[in-house]
Order: structure tokens, then C-alpha cells, then sequence
């Protein structure tokens, strides 16, 4: 890692999360919205059981957390809207812009992880780089650059 980046800590991370799922639930109300409309009006209700559809909404909240995290992650600002807002972003373990089938790796290991064991944050009590079990699983870092003392 870089000299001039330190691991981001626990409450950074926790609430740059809490900020991600407010966008990520708006975004998913809208765009959920408007399926619900396109289907209400353009197919039949009484054909697709509600498991089905149950899954679908599913699928679709994967998918669109899918993206908002890796996207962003990928982007030049390597960080989600609620990382930027707490000042972290993430890098690859030499501190460099995560491609996009290492961000995929990561989110998917966060997505399964949180929905198995819901405790991928424990391992940060434990590891120098305050890594999260994703993080290491994907070989990634969340860190916050170092204020110059000058």
C-alpha cells in the first residue's frame, strides 16, 4: 500500500454504507416503479406466480447494487457516492484503480457474504489493514489519504 494512504476505519465505512443503501433503495423505487407499471399495464397478472416475481425483484436488487458498487468502484474516483461523501475509496492491495473483474469479485463476495453470515466487517477487528473478509477475499483495500502535516 502507499505511504500516503492509511485503511479506513469501521465508522467511515458503516456509514458511507448507510449512505449507499439510501441511494441504492431510491434508485431501486424508481426503476422498481416503473416495472410495475410496465408490467401492470402491458401483461397479464394472473400468468407469472408471485414467487416468480418475487425473485425477479430479487435479481433486479442484485443486479442494480451490482452496479452502482462496481461501477463507481471503477470509476476514476474509486468510491461509491457514500465513500466520497466520508472520504475513502478503494484500491487494489498496490494502491492502484480496481479493474472491473476485481470490483465484480469484491461486491459479489460482500453481496453473498452479507446474505450467508451478515459478518464480512468482523475480520477489520483483526487485520492491520482493516481489511473486511471481501476485501481480502478480492485483495482489496478501503483506505483514506493521509493529511500533509506541512
Amino acid at each position: 500500500m502507499q505511504s500516503n494512504y492509511i485503511p479506513a476505519g469501521l465508522l467511515k465505512r458503516y456509514f458511507a454504507h448507510l449512505f449507499d443503501i439510501i441511494i441504492l433503495s431510491i434508485i431501486t423505487i424508481v426503476i422498481g416503479g416503473i416495472l410495475v407499471v410496465i408490467y401492470s399495464l402491458f401483461l397479464e397478472t394472473d400468468n407469472i406466480p408471485d414467487k416468480v416475481l418475487e425473485y425477479l425483484a430479487y435479481g433486479l436488487l442484485f443486479v442494480i447494487s451490482w452496479l452502482y458498487y462496481t461501477l463507481m468502484e471503477i470509476s476514476p474516483r474509486q468510491a461509491t457516492i457514500g465513500k466520497q461523501a466520508m472520504g475513502i475509496f478503494v484500491t487494489d492491495l498496490n494502491g492502484d484503480r480496481l479493474s472491473f473483474k476485481r470490483a465484480s469479485v469484491r461486491n459479489c463476495c460482500k453481496f453473498i457474504l452479507i446474505f450467508i453470515w451478515n459478518i464480512s466487517s468482523v475480520t477489520m477487528f483483526f487485520t492491520e489493514k482493516k481489511q473486511s473478509l471481501h476485501d481480502i477475499m478480492s485483495r482489496t483495500l478501503v483506505v483514506q489519504k493521509v493529511k500533509n502535516e506541512n
